[in-house]
């Protein structure tokens, strides 16, 4: 897969593009979907999640794709499975900015700050007083919280778009109950509490929004918890290197890189952190992945996910 992905990339770059309109392409190998119509719509259910964010081009007239839709592959390698968003637009398609008006989500972004936060530091400190709310524009964050031996349970891998704070909508909001750290660089649109709260006042949308979120974060912890009490670590850890692979995956020569650490890896599938470095190293050994320090590189995601 990963020389199919290493050509497929290799002959986007050399397709001729317009100017700004940079998309990435969206590969994965042809081999996995058998020729039948019938039988390719039964596996599309089951790749729909594996999107690789690759090679920045515009597709050929000839083209024409659909979003998770299946084409004729022009270059005859990879297959063209959809196309993503640009990686410093996908913020815009944030869940707290749905449904807002043209004027409103104006108002919104005009009233916001722009901040840029290194590598490794404090966003959010739990337990101190919740006076912004924050929305991830570039880069990965985590939050997370420690536990009474020291040891650092993640609860959300943060990637552009999602928001944090939301506590500070609330008229009289509670101590922050998480710590949130950059893991790169990261830039971030701020509200103070009594901006945003004018706000949400005049556009009850925002308050709604906010609602929303917080109900799909309970639904994904409520998930979290049924995979830890139905599912082996074998498999926990499988689907979360493939959402991480969907959310924060780079395609690189050798495969599709993940920023993160085997203790990071393991807190987020709830398994042990020897356990998760053995499951690890097994896989390294059959050819599925590739260890490296601060990350993995995934060689054969299909497998995983039949894990």
């Amino acid at each position: 897969m990963a020389r199919n992905l290493r050509v497929g990339l290799d002959r986007a770059k050399a397709q001729p593009t317009r100017p700004n309109r940079p998309i990435p392409l969206v590969f994965v190998n042809w081999k996995t979907f058998p020729t039948k119509r019938t039988r390719r719509r039964r596996y599309s259910d089951r790749f729909r999640h594996l999107i690789v964010r690759g090679a920045i081009g515009v597709p050929p007239p000839a083209v024409n794709c659909t979003l998770y839709g299946f084409a004729h592959n022009p270059w005859k390698v990879g297959a063209v499975v959809g196309i993503a968003e640009s990686a410093d637009i996908t913020w815009v398609r944030s869940k707290f900015l749905a449904g807002l008006s043209d004027e409103t989500r104006r108002q919104l972004l005009n009233r916001a700050r722009l901040r840029h936060y290194a590598p490794k530091k404090d966003v959010i400190v739990k337990g101190e007083h919740p006076d912004h709310i924050f929305l991830l524009k570039a880069g990965r964050m985590r939050s997370y919280i420690l536990t009474e031996d020291g040891r650092e349970i993640v609860l959300l891998w943060a990637t552009p778009g999602e928001v944090l704070g939301l506590v500070s909508l609330l008229p009289s909001p509670p101590n922050y109950m998480v710590n949130t750290t950059t893991i790169t660089a990261c830039d971030l649109l701020v509200w103070d509490h009594d901006t945003l709260r004018e706000l949400a006042t005049e556009h009850p949308q925002i308050m709604e929004n906010g609602f929303r979120l917080a109900i799909y974060h309970l639904s994904a912890y409520m998930k979290r918890h049924v995979d830890f009490v139905t599912k082996s670590a074998p498999s926990r850890v499988a689907n979360q290197l493939i959402h991480l692979a969907t959310s924060t995956g780079e395609v690189r020569n050798s495969g599709i890189n993940i920023n993160i650490t085997n203790q990071e890896l393991s807190s987020l599938s709830d398994v042990g952190y020897f356990t998760t470095s053995r499951i690890l190293s097994k896989w390294q050994r059959n050819g599925m992945l590739a260890k490296n320090r601060g990350g993995v590189t995934l060689l054969d995601p299909e497998s995983l996910m039949a894990v």
